[in-house]
């Protein structure tokens, strides 16, 4: 429908209009000319008239005469394409989310634009059944991939690409890309816009057109043969095929004598217009147009197409830039009227009028592989449940999205959780989730060109949550494997040392589960976890304190050349005061580092006071949320006694102190005091 008004395609539109045809001689159906094939009939013509209107009014925005709305700039697209501006396109960083279906309708062009999705001919092939397909398939990719499903064409000048994306108008609003039409695209002035190029306006013509008789002419009559079509999209697709075999790609008409059979129209003004007036800026010479909105075009109600004559004239569309011109010419041309469109839109014909291209941003063009391959996950998914839900982690062999789709119920439905930024290296977090719940989950990847990978269905269960009164759960404040500071090893030591039967073990670090194992009395186990350096260590013997199976539980680590053990301490062991002796944090000595670990198991978070010498140190309080660890490493020179550590409110911690004395670790539990 018009920008300006309700479109409606009732039944006294339609009657009023078959009446109108049928009194101008126009039958339900006709021939070509030339050879008896079938035309489609009356019903088909104001379908595609429908589709081209339904196009028009879905982009239309009435700034620069009413191109604004389907062009898309250099600049824009860049920023769509390259969004981190690293000159890498569609790489490591980028978000995907406005990534367009770019389209090359011109493929015998030596280079072409980065992250382009396809390359085809702008004649007839562009709206061939296999490429219409194929973009059918991207958009359908966009579409799962939670990418735009925005189509942008691009030729070399912005000519041929704009007869192509009126006839992708159409065919989307046909349902030819599927039943949610995308929007579609030109490329402002294509590669020359996008790269480089000029172009030079030298002229001061009049557009000069027949003077027309009458005030309304009739319909025109497509004459193409889409009998074989048997749905919309198919009977649009074939008119919009026959349509950019003969629009060509614009005319430049230059004197009175060759134009004489030209019948200008121009799509910039705001009303209907055929009283021959004389075209606003023109400068010399007889210039008489008939006006005609671009959103009136065709439209059922306005019929804009009845003042233009289809019977021996040539149709030739203007506009600021060729752009429009182009979308209106090959709508035009699909509705059976012969159809041309000014080639570098009016400032060919007078330099003073429209608007002139002046040069390209440069940005690169070159022979850039089309992909379609989908990126492989090259380890992984790797989960690691926690007690609200998991992360879960994978790695894909080219950067891509991160998107993760979970249940409560085997095979769906699905929510979803979806990052469109591109990276090699994915994580996903789900939380929320009760506690033992089980979780149906699965991964995907997609590329910059939306090319996706998905994993089968797996599932996992949320950890369960801790009961003091029938679980026993030993604490260690930090784990650390990370060979790179000195490490040379870090082991938990684990031994069910009472009780009969066997227990259910689980190992978390930082609220994550590790490992768990099931271990029978008098048995131990040793995990350790490469590459980690986190806090705090959890041991969980489920329902150890009702059955009364009791574990030891240590932790053992290398530290260059030295050896270190300590003891966890089970949850009733804890406390909220604690102390130490001494602190020494002298480097003159031969003091490397002392630390005192505060590990907060409790379910609030804590404030902390120290002391040391019985005076505050500067760092204190300390804030250790519920769940986690604090490290605090006195700035200021101490060598002083004794430390004491209190939760103000009386939360329940794990103390330590760390040294590194020279090339020596050592590691103590505090005294709890209370």
């Amino acid at each position: 429908m018009s920008a300006r008004r309700k479109h409606r395609l009732g039944l006294v539109v339609i009657v009023a209009l078959a009446l109108a045809l049928a009194a101008a001689g126009v039958a339900a159906s006709l021939s070509l000319a030339s050879g008896g094939m079938d035309a489609i009939d009356q019903t088909d013509w104001q379908k595609v008239a429908g589709y081209l209107d339904s196009y028009i009014d879905s982009q239309y925005n009435a700034n620069d005469d009413g191109e604004a709305g389907f062009l898309v700039t250099a600049a824009e697209l860049k920023n769509r394409i390259d969004s981190n501006g690293d000159n890498t396109f569609l790489g490591e960083g980028d978000d995907a989310a406005n990534a367009p279906i770019l389209v090359d309708v011109l493929n015998t062009w030596s280079t072409w634009l980065p992250a382009t999705s396809l390359r085809v001919a702008w004649n007839s092939d562009a709206a061939s059944q296999v490429n219409i397909d194929k973009i059918k398939t991207k958009v359908a990719n966009h579409e799962a991939a939670g990418f735009s499903t925005d189509i942008i064409d691009y030729c070399l000048t912005g000519h041929t690409e704009s007869v192509v994306t009126g006839a992708y108008g159409a065919i989307a609003q046909a349902g030819g890309f599927g039943s949610t039409p995308p929007k579609v695209y030109d490329l402002k002035w294509g590669r020359y816009g996008w790269n480089s190029g000029a172009h030079s306006y030298t002229n001061t013509k009049s557009i000069v057109g027949d003077t027309l008789a009458g005030s309304t002419h009739t319909a025109a009559t497509n004459g193409v043969d889409c009998s074989g079509e048997t749905t919309d999209a198919g009977m649009t697709r074939c008119v919009a095929a026959d349509a950019l075999a003969k629009v060509g790609a614009g005319t430049t008409p230059w004197d009175a004598a060759s134009d004489g059979n030209y019948q200008p129209v121009d799509i910039r003004s705001a009303t209907i217009d055929n009283s021959n007036k004389t075209m606003a800026n023109q400068t010399s010479g007889s210039a008489y147009v008939t006006q005609v909105p671009l959103p009136d075009l065709f439209d059922a109600t306005a019929a804009g197409y009845q003042y233009i004559d289809p019977a021996g004239q040539k149709v030739f569309v203007t506009n600021r830039t060729q752009h429009t011109a182009g979308i209106a010419a090959v709508g035009l041309t699909m509705l059976g009227y012969d159809t041309t469109f000014a080639k570098w839109g009016l400032p060919e014909w007078n330099n003073t009028i429209g608007e002139q291209f002046t040069g390209g941003a440069g940005y690169p063009v070159g022979t850039y592989a089309i992909d379609e391959t989908a990126p492989t996950i090259t380890n992984g998914p790797t989960v690691t449940p926690t007690n609200d839900g998991a992360v879960i982690t994978w790695t894909t062999d080219e950067p891509a999205t991160t998107m993760l789709e979970w249940s409560t119920s085997q095979g769906g439905p699905y929510n979803k959780v979806n990052d469109t930024v591109l990276h090699a290296n994915h994580t996903a977090t789900l939380t929320g989730q009760a506690a033992g719940t089980t979780i149906y989950y699965r991964v995907s990847s997609y590329d910059g060109q939306a090319n996706g990978v998905t994993t089968s269905e797996g599932s996992f269960t949320t950890l369960r949550q801790v009961n003091h009164t029938t679980d026993m759960v030993y604490y260690m404040p930090w784990y650390d494997s990370a060979t790179i500071a000195g490490w040379q090893g870090d082991w938990l030591v684990i031994d069910h040392i009472a009780g009969a039967g066997g227990v259910d073990v689980e190992v978390r670090i930082n609220g994550a589960q590790k490992a768990t194992n099931t271990l029978q009395a008098g048995e131990s186990w040793t995990p350790s976890f490469a590459d980690v350096t986190d806090g705090m260590v959890e041991v969980i013997c489920w329902d150890c304190k009702s059955s009364s199976d009791v574990l030891a539980v240590s932790q053992r680590t290398l530290f260059k050349d030295t050896f270190n053990e300590t003891l966890a301490l089970e949850w009733s062991d804890l406390g909220s005061s604690w102390a130490f002796p001494w602190y020494d944090n002298n480097a003159a000595g031969g003091m490397m580092g002392d630390w005192i670990l505060i590990a907060n198991p409790d379910s609030s978070d804590a404030t902390v006071d120290i002391t040391v010498g019985g005076s505050a140190v500067a760092e204190s309080p300390v804030t250790v949320a519920a769940g986690s660890v604090e490290a605090v490493r006195v700035a200021a020179s101490t060598t002083s006694g004794p430390v004491k550590v209190t939760a103000q409110g009386s939360q329940m911690l794990m103390v330590t102190q760390r040294v590194i004395f020279r090339n020596s670790f050592n590691e103590v539990n505090g005294m709890m005091t209370s």
